[in-house]
Parts: structure tokens; sequence; C-alpha cells
């Protein structure tokens, strides 16, 4: 005797039937694919027996409640045909939950006589499945650019790098999700903003110093050309353009990406005529190296206005307070996710809403708040 999985095609036209019956009757149950969780009720129910008493009953009965709220996000059928000698032996189909169950909290326990039942609200789905779930508005100060060129280079590259720069900055301030402010006449100096004192220093007192609010960044790209003549004579440079995001106040770096693209300038060989049909203009050479800044320069904004909004939990009178907040993309009402402690995940709901903070509660109000001090918390969807 085999065992061959049940397919669609299977030979016994009955079977085919019968799976088919199940998969329809199943549509009608609502399903949660990459959703953010939703609340559902359900009663799960156990008997009292020799060798169950009403403490087990009732974990099977909170079990059974489980495994119903989680079957109403939608369920996975698989199976299995035993064929011996062309006969259909045996068939086991086999149905499980297609969410997951995020967190719960027990409504109501009741006994009647031998029947145990037990009442949940569980909290069902999956993770997001959004690219960018949470988009952050992000306020960006852009400052001077680190210019280094080639000595072997063109000197006319020079100018060139200033018109990269200022692309830059316009790609920015064209983003719906930037508000930007140009200080890009002011070189950027980190250490100097984070070991002197304006009050007391000579500099700032003297000329204009720009400082980066808290939750706000600072933008300051690195424009590099480099020169290069290969045994064959061919020029061509090389642009490597890194661009930085700097966190307010702190300067720490957020996030940077570098792009780097070389362009062929012309053949220097002993036929002066091919040289100068090979040779590029200074405008399509130009053309070239700027080609690429808005790719390169939304890749920097999208990994920090799409980063996953996750932080640290404080306890807060009677919350929890998560130092992300409306600026951030939170919003109110929000789901929050995180490990608990009696259960795989704690759920939280956002009550109070400022720009940066916000205060949460858990669904279970009964979960002790000192055990999700300092754990780490994720905003997954908007209620």
């Amino acid at each position: 005797m085999h065992v061959r999985p049940v397919t669609w095609m299977c030979r016994n036209l009955c079977m085919a039937l019968f799976v088919a019956l199940i998969a329809i009757g199943l549509m009608g149950v609502p399903a949660v694919w990459a959703e953010a969780p939703r609340a559902i009720k359900a009663t799960g129910r156990a008997a009292i027996t020799g060798t169950v008493d009403k403490p087990a009953a009732l974990r099977v009965a909170l079990q059974d409640a489980l495994y119903l709220a989680a079957l109403e996000g939608g369920a996975n059928v698989s199976g299995v045909t035993a064929i011996s000698s062309g006969v259909v032996v045996s068939d086991q189909f086999l149905v499980s939950p297609a969410s997951r169950i995020m967190d719960y909290t027990v409504l109501a326990e009741r006994v009647k006589g031998t029947l145990v039942e037990v009442d949940v609200q569980a909290y069902v789905g999956t993770r997001p499945a959004s690219v960018c779930a949470h988009r952050r508005a992000l306020d960006v100060t852009s400052f001077a650019p680190i210019l280094r060129l080639d000595p072997k280079a063109p000197a006319w590259l020079q100018p060139v790098m200033g018109q990269i720069a200022r692309a830059l900055g316009d790609a920015l301030s064209s983003r719906r999700d930037v508000t930007l402010t140009r200080q890009e006449t002011i070189v950027l100096d980190p250490a100097r903003l984070t070991s002197k004192n304006d009050a007391f220093d000579y500099m700032a007192l003297t000329s204009s110093v720009v400082r980066v609010a808290q939750h706000s960044y600072a933008f300051r790209p690195e424009i590099s050309i480099f020169y290069n003549k290969t045994k064959s004579g061919r020029e061509d440079v090389t642009l490597r353009l890194r661009s930085v995001l700097l966190a307010g106040g702190t300067y720490q770096l957020v996030r940077d990406t570098v792009f780097e693209q070389s362009v062929v300038l012309g053949r220097n060989t002993p036929l002066r005529a091919v040289d100068v049909l090979t040779r590029k203009s200074r405008d399509a050479i130009t053309s070239e190296l700027l080609a690429n800044i808005r790719p390169h320069l939304d890749a920097l904004v999208e990994g920090v206005a799409c980063a996953p909004l996750k932080a640290a939990l404080r306890v807060e009178g009677q919350g929890l307070r998560l130092p992300l907040g409306r600026a951030d993309g939170v919003r109110s009402g929000s789901l929050a996710l995180t490990q608990g402690i009696n259960t795989p995940f704690t759920l939280l709901r956002v009550t109070e809403l400022d720009a940066h903070s916000s205060l949460l509660v858990p669904i279970d109000r009964k979960r002790a708040l000192e055990s999700l001090a300092g754990v780490e918390a994720e905003i997954i969807s908007d209620d």
C-alpha cells in the first residue's frame, strides 16, 4: 500500500467533489490575509468527566474557544488518500486556522452541571504585509555638501558637483512627506554642536549656528568624483554619492545610502579623428551624472519614512508611554503588538496621542503594566 497526496485532479470524482464542497463552505468565513488583527468573540465548551476535573475542563474549553476564533480568520484544508491496488481505503482531512491568535481576554466562565463554557474575545490576524504600513512626516534641514574632486579630473566638473547637491535638495523638497529647511551654505559640524553651549561659544555669538531640533533630521550629502584612464586610452569618471540623515539633537547616524556611477568621457588614441567623434559633450556627461539622483534620494527617505514604528515602552500612570506619536505616523486607536508574558503576544491600543508620543493600554486590562516596562512595541494597524 502507498499513500499519495490529494489533488484537485484525483482519480476519485466523489472525493474531489467532497473537497470542493468543504472549500466552498469555508469561503463564507471572513478571511484575513496579511491583515491587521480584528476582535472576534467565541465560546468554547468542554465536559467534566471522571478523568477531567473542572480546572482541566476550563483549560480545554479555553483552547476550544481560541481555536474557533482562529478559524473565523479563515482555514487551510489539506488531506491524504490511502490507495491500495487502485482502491481508496482511507481518507484523512486536516482543517487548520489560516490566521493566528495575537492576544485574547477571557470574558466569562460558566459551569452547567458537567458542561463548562468559556467566552473569549480574541484578536485574530496576521502581520501586515504592506511595504509602507505607516509613513512618517519628516522635518529635514539640509546642510552644505562635502565635495571631493580628483585632481586628475577635468576642472569643469567642479560646478557639476554643485548641480548634484542642488538636485538632491530639490528632490528632497519635492517629496510630500518631507518639510525641508535649506541651509546649504552652512557646514554641519556634529562634534561642535554636541560639545558646545551656544551661550558660551564665541562662534555661536558672532556667527550663525543652526541646530536641528529633536525629532527632526539633518541631511548632508558627500559627493566624490574620481578620474580613471585605462591602458587602452579610455577616460572615465566615477561619481560616488553618499547621502546621510542624522538625528536632530544627538546628530547620530539614522540612515545613509551610497550610489556609484561611472561615465565614459572619451578616448585618447593615435587616431585624433576617432577621439573627437567618441568624446561626449559636457552637457551629456552632466545629464548622465544627474540621471539617478532621485532614485538614490528616494531610497534614503523611504528607509526612514517607512521604517517600522517600534520603540520601548515605559509605565506612566495607568498606561504605557511609547515615544512615537502623530507626526511619526501613529493614529488614535492604533493597535500595537509586543511579546507578552502569559501569551505569545500582547496587544495594546493607543488612547492618547501627542506629536511624538502616545499612551497605550493593554487590550486585556488584567495584564500587569510593570511586566511590559522596557519591552519593545510595534504599531501594526490603524483602527
